[in-house]
């Protein structure tokens, strides 16, 4: 039925008084001209509670209507606007493809000025980090995926306008109006509903950086000798720091890690079990070199510029790090050995005994 509707309803000549119902010995028939649109039984009469003439009766205003409709739709007029609207849709659409391209071009020349007499070398503790030229790519680059987004922005708009003109393609305008706006919505939603979590976030981040800053200044002093404490030697004030502050960032990330997105996800915490037994497989030395050096440090058997003897090498001591010690021998010779081979080892220091000699 919804076929010879629509066939009649594209008929130029159609003639609203055409449409009449022929009865027969079991059907209603409601007929245009020769064709039929629509046949009613006794059996369908039976369903609605009606006689089988009154319920074709009821039915030839609805399909009169929608033809009259379908007529309007397909008439020459409404053709000639829809294909005039298509062809300006396609042409505002050019028309900003090539405003989007000129504007993108006058942004390149004036990165390419930029870059030839304001910008300045960025710098990090003396390394040049970015140089001009390198800063002028950087934007440059930057500029071409900007206008490559705002390009394609406009096609997700022109396209399901296009297919929304015309009634054939309408239906599938609005299922790629639905494809751009569903996404984008749940990206709003999810934003929106995360900010009380990102607040929580910011809150955890920010104490722990500011009790951070307070323990620096403490270091600091005590390294300096501007404050004592009884039993506390300044040597050990920056790693106890080192310590306390390891502690409290790895405290700053478990109160943080429910409050991430994805967090209860089964992806996100296997891939954070994965990464936890790689470094703890491939870390069991460093990890013991590390507390190695913690205890030689709280242990003080020499210090920066002590001479020492450990086993078979004599030397200055030059270097101390979390997970080795560096020695300089008479000889000008730089020998490096691990901290956990210091724990083993035992130690001389001459300098020590010099001291307590005086």
């Amino acid at each position: 039925m919804e076929a010879t509707i629509l066939k009649i309803g594209k008929d130029h000549k159609l003639k609203t008084d055409s449409i009449y119902i022929f009865e027969s010995e079991y059907t209603s028939d409601i007929m245009y001209g020769e064709r039929i649109i629509h046949t009613v039984t006794d059996q369908d009469a039976t369903w609605h509670n009606l006689n089988r003439d009154e319920l074709a009766a009821q039915y030839v205003p609805v399909i009169t209507t929608k033809i009259l409709e379908l007529k309007r739709e397909h008439n020459i007029l409404q053709v000639a606007k829809r294909i005039t609207l298509f062809l300006l849709v396609i042409l505002i659409q050019y028309f900003l493809f090539k405003g989007t391209n000129y504007l993108f071009r006058k942004l390149r020349r004036q990165i390419i000025w930029l870059m030839q007499n304001r910008l300045h070398p960025i710098t990090i503790r003396e390394y040049e980090f970015l140089n001009t030229h390198r800063q002028g790519k950087v934007l440059i680059f930057s500029s071409n995926i900007i206008r490559y987004i705002v390009l394609i922005f406009q096609l997700m708009i022109s396209v399901p306008i296009l297919f929304a003109i015309f009634p054939q393609t309408e239906a599938l305008a609005l299922r790629l109006f639905s494809y751009i706006i569903e996404p984008v919505k749940m990206i709003a939603i999810s934003i929106i509903e995360y900010i009380p979590n990102l607040f929580i976030i910011l809150v955890i981040f920010y104490c722990i950086r500011y009790i951070i800053k307070g323990l620096r200044y403490i270091t600091n002093e005590i390294e300096n000798e501007k404050l004592k404490i009884s039993g506390f030697y300044p040597d050990w004030a920056h790693p106890t720091f080192n310590i306390i502050r390891f502690l409290l960032y790895a405290f700053m990330i478990a109160m943080i890690y429910p409050y991430l997105p994805g967090a209860n996800s089964g992806v996100f915490q296997g891939i954070s079990v994965f990464v936890g037994l790689i470094i703890s497989l491939g870390s069991s030395a460093v990890i013991g070199n590390i507390i190695a050096g913690l205890v030689i440090t709280y242990m003080r058997p020499f210090k920066l510029g002590d001479r020492i003897k450990l086993n078979e090498t004599t030397g200055n001591v030059i270097e101390k790090t979390p997970f080795v010690t560096r020695l300089k021998t008479p000889k000008n010779e730089i020998v490096t050995i691990p901290n956990s081979f210091i724990m083993s080892s035992h130690t001389v220091n001459y300098s020590a005994s010099a001291a307590n000699t005086d």
